[in-house]
């Protein structure tokens, strides 16, 4: 039981630190207007015609997306270390998988608008 409990610790913060990332590289693109390689791939990235319209419209799903990840591993952070009830780690599950499905969808959108 212990290992399992060491190998949730260990996911929980490896979403947090996933989400600090997300939150400088989002930050970063809607202070600079420059697209983050790990939004568009680089053929995408060349013939994107639109970088700051796409930067603009990624950085705010992505600063919205990466607070949720950031909330959603201190979280389970905080579930692994305290006696929290089961079903609240299940709700930080859903939450976490709802807000990477949609970030997928978003991206996926972007690139449909932004890259010809």
């Amino acid at each position: 039981m212990a290992k399992l409990l060491e190998t949730k610790l260990l996911i929980d913060i490896v979403i947090t630190i996933f989400g600090i990332y997300m939150l400088a590289i989002s930050i970063r693109m809607k202070t600079s207007g420059k697209i983050n390689p790990i939004f568009l791939a680089e053929e995408d990235l060349k013939r994107c015609k639109k970088k700051g319209e796409y930067a603009a419209y990624m950085s705010v799903r992505a600063l919205i997306f990466s607070v949720l990840i950031l909330i959603c591993g201190i979280f389970g952070i905080v579930c692994d270390l305290t006696k929290l009830p089961a079903y609240l780690k299940y709700a930080e599950l859903a939450v976490f998988l709802l807000a990477f499905f949609n970030f997928i969808r978003q991206t996926r959108n972007a690139k449909d608008l932004f890259v010809f």
